[in-house]
């Protein structure tokens, strides 16, 4: 048994796969992985300064030493315990809910619709 776990699993009945937005594994690791249409890109969590989810759970800001990272979808709070724990290994955006509805699916189901990945240097620069 490899220890990752994948959010969204293959129906019993269906065989479908909902499309993963976080990986999980039973021992902390190393890294964290962010992909998206825009980037890929894997940053250690060594390097992770602050972790921020807001009051409706369709934010999550990730402050590293190097960069600055949001996550924006839905029902982000298992992702906010998975790397408050060190257990997510990647974080990926899926599409909107509505082109996989009828997966089976619960609505508790995080959603990671986008992933913003800026270097620190250059927010520092803006901010000036």
């Amino acid at each position: 048994m490899s220890g990752f776990t994948a959010s969204h699993q293959a129906s019993a009945f269906g065989g479908a796969q909902e499309p993963a937005c976080l990986i999980e594994r039973n021992t902390p690791g190393f890294f964290l992985r962010f992909e998206s249409w825009r980037a890929r890109m894997a940053l250690p969590y060594a390097g992770l300064l602050k972790l921020e989810i807001s009051e409706n759970n369709t934010d999550l800001d990730l402050t590293f030493v190097t960069h600055q990272v949001r996550v924006h979808g839905k029902n982000l709070q298992r992702i906010y315990k998975a790397v408050s724990q060190a257990a997510a290994v990647q974080i990926a955006t899926i599409p909107e809910r509505g082109s996989w509805i009828g997966t089976g699916a619960r609505e508790d189901t995080p959603v990671v619709t986008e992933i913003r990945i800026i270097e620190r240097e250059a927010l520092d620069r803006r901010q000036r």
